[in-house]
């Protein structure tokens, strides 16, 4: 396969659950900003409100579609049961840390050039399992915020209902859409950074 870097076992590890986490960390963002998006126009533009109008009970269905599916996706980057989950994945990372190394990548750059590498590489520094860690701590805070606010509304209002109506207001009325946007970025924001050890 030419061109093609080789790949220890590792590697092609980390890529797969990578690539899997890549999908699973924009799934959220992607719902939650179609919503936004869809309200935002609606807000600010008459015929985009009107327009909605003209078929409520279609632009109802899809919209609550986005914001349940937006919450179903974030709560399996969060949720133990999840192969995707975000602290497993960089539990993985750490265990395996050896593949973000220079060696490791200079190997990958000679497998694809021939046997030739970059002078830059001897600049490259080997990611330390406290840089991991940094990420694995943020991860968990926002575990927080989502064990806070949102997995009760998962659990109780979206995937099962327990709450009467005005309990479920309740939980909504401790969201905002910063709150909301901030917990998806970052899901995507450790999946590009990870990203950046390959």
């Amino acid at each position: 396969m030419t061109g093609l870097p080789f790949k220890t076992s590792d590697e092609l590890e980390f890529t797969k659950r990578l690539d899997s986490f890549r999908a699973e960390a924009e799934a959220p963002s992607q719902y939650l900003y179609a919503l936004l998006t869809c309200r935002e126009l609606a807000a600010i533009d008459s015929r985009v409100f009107n327009l909605f109008n003209t078929n409520a009970d279609f632009w109802n269905v899809a919209l609550n579609a986005l914001h349940s599916t937006s919450f179903l996706a974030l709560h399996r980057l969060f949720d133990g049961d999840s192969i995707d989950r975000a602290d497993d994945f960089l539990l993985f990372a750490i265990a395996k840390r050896h593949i973000f190394s220079r060696d490791a990548l200079d190997a990958r750059i000679r497998s694809r050039n021939g046997g030739e590498t970059f002078p830059w590489v001897a600049d490259v520094r080997n990611t330390t399992e406290q840089e991991i860690q940094r990420l694995r701590g943020e991860v968990q805070r926002w575990w927080k915020v989502y064990d806070k606010l949102y997995r009760p509304i998962r659990s109780k209002v979206l995937a099962h209902k327990i709450l009467e109506r005005e309990e479920a207001d309740e939980l909504f009325k401790k969201l905002t859409s910063r709150n909301s946007s901030r917990c998806v970025c970052s899901s995507w924001g450790y999946q590009k950074r990870s990203s950046a050890f390959t």
